[in-house]
């Protein structure tokens, strides 16, 4: 009451703005947890996720489907590590192997936290010199920065955890994920509820029912950086 009597018109619609960046940003950080987060390390909990040894009731399959020459075990995992404690190039040929084997197509996105992107700017291996030449070296000391990289185009979003790279890719054709609203309209998208009834805005508060759920399972690859064998979840 006292906030509203004396806000300026300003202050509110810069409240507003807030309310509509906060809902894009959960939106956002929701579907990376739900790429990011094995349910399978919950056993309670096996659903909605990458390939991880599990398979849903409504899928009717006990393995991934083959692909061409390449068929898969019903253990096939699409959470990794990477073997190092640094993301090197040949993480990203990793990660890439676990795209191609299931005949995914698109241009390569490689999301990571900024801790990640320096670990890749300091693969241009400077020496005192700087007389050795190399394509790392040369895209660093030219463009001052890293934007793509063994055909793959980097993302730096801290969104994602410090040690976690997600590989995927851009399709026109295909869709990773599918965002789930409630099949009434009423329902749907960033919805207001009114407060006072002769003063709306007392009281009022914001809410979004929805569920981001993993659609192509073999379209994504979820590398933590490791040297251990087994990909643990991370903490947001």
């Amino acid at each position: 009451w006292d906030y509203l009597r004396n806000a300026k018109s300003e202050d509110i619609l810069r409240d507003q703005d807030n309310v509509m960046r906060a809902d894009k940003e959960t939106i956002h950080d929701s579907i990376m947890r739900a790429l990011l987060l094995n349910p399978a390390a919950a056993p309670s909990n096996t659903q909605g996720a990458l390939y991880n040894g599990y398979f849903e009731t409504y899928e009717g399959i006990a393995t991934p489907p083959k692909y061409k020459t390449n068929s898969f075990a019903s253990n096939h995992i699409h959470y990794i590590t990477s073997g190092g404690s640094s993301f090197v190039l040949d993480d990203f040929d990793a990660m890439e192997t676990h795209l191609n084997e299931h005949g995914v197509k698109g241009d390569k996105l490689a999301i990571m936290h900024n801790d990640q992107w320096m670990q890749i700017k300091g693969l241009a291996a400077w020496t005192a010199s700087g007389s050795i030449s190399n394509p790392i070296t040369d895209k660093i000391a030219v463009d001052g920065f890293v934007d793509k990289m063994s055909g793959w185009n980097i993302i730096v979003d801290d969104s994602v955890p410090t040690g976690y790279v997600l590989g995927t890719v851009y399709s026109q054709g295909d869709k990773l994920m599918k965002f789930h609203e409630p099949d009434n309209p009423t329902f749907r998208g960033l919805i207001v509820v009114p407060g006072n009834a002769n003063y709306p805005l007392v009281g009022s508060f914001y809410f979004r029912f929805f569920n981001p759920k993993i659609f192509k399972r073999e379209m994504a690859v979820c590398m933590q950086v490791s040297s251990g064998g087994t990909y643990t979840n991370p903490t947001f």
